[in-house]
């Protein structure tokens, strides 16, 4: 959900309005600083997906809907707001201000709006952000287009895509196909030794490699508007046709496809 200015009252059902409805119940000062937490991070990674818990009393960012995908989530209680890090245990702490004892989930607790808008907890919302673009959960593309075949493809440290292949028994040594990846990679096979490597550079475009049975092409653009973090998907359902999946900057599902002997605009699905 990108970051807009809020004009009057939250739309009943969305976000916002559940948002509100947690807060409903929290002290003024509270509530102004979850809001206020909120707002730092639409900042940092705008195309969020934003979920509200109301038994749990707490609001999700994530870069899905699953457990794994959570990067935050903001928990009001009596006297402050605690700001969940998803890899808080993993993440730098030089001054002390994030605490906890959990083996991955750690937190930050903030007492005023100030406090949420500071430097120093900027620093850590990036850090986090940071982090798991280097150590993705989901950061392995696997394919095979036949028997005995195995296709993998990961980001190196630097961003850069690496593919190693399960060929006649064993595995190759890795390779780098360079790149410069702000998303984990996917990969689909669209017929027998044809590979077609895809993911979302710092432009926010998809780009693309692809294997025709002796040679990796060069990486070619697709364009696009997309969140640079979000993994796109892929797959292709024939010989000739492939279909590529993205969240779009704005939040929605956007979709290409190659038709056999072009590449079709992208359309929104949602």
């Amino acid at each position: 959900m990108p970051h807009v200015e809020r004009l009057g009252a939250p739309r009943p059902g969305s976000v916002d309005a559940e948002f509100e409805t947690l807060l409903a119940s929290s002290p003024a000062s509270v509530a102004a600083t979850a809001r206020a937490i909120r707002s730092a991070v639409e900042d940092a990674i705008p195309a969020a997906i934003q979920k509200v818990d109301l038994p749990d009393r707490l609001l999700a960012f994530g870069t899905g809907t699953a457990l794994r995908d959570m990067l935050f989530a903001i928990i009001p209680h009596t006297a402050h707001v605690n700001l969940q890090l998803a890899d808080g245990a993993d993440l730098p702490a030089p001054d002390g201000l994030i605490e906890g004892t959990g083996k991955r989930i750690r937190h930050v607790k903030i007492r005023s709006v100030e406090a949420a808008g500071s430097p120093a907890v900027r620093a850590v919302i990036d850090a986090q952000i940071a982090h798991r673009r280097r150590y993705p959960m989901d950061a392995v593309a696997s394919v095979s287009w036949g028997a005995g075949r195995i296709d993998l493809f990961w980001r190196d440290e630097g961003g850069a895509l690496t593919h190693r292949a399960f060929v006649d028994g064993s595995w190759a040594a890795p390779e780098s196909l360079g790149g410069t990846l702000t998303s984990p990679p996917v990969a689909t096979a669209w017929a027998v030794d044809q590979l077609q490597v895809f993911a979302v550079f710092p432009d926010g475009h998809l780009w693309n490699r692809y294997w025709d049975g002796a040679t990796w092409h060069d990486w070619e653009s697709l364009g696009g508007e997309l969140d640079a973090t979000a993994r796109p998907g892929a797959s292709s359902w024939s010989a000739d046709r492939i279909d590529v999946f993205a969240r779009g900057r704005n939040g929605r599902i956007w979709h290409r496809w190659w038709d056999g002997s072009r590449w079709v605009e992208w359309e929104q699905l949602s």
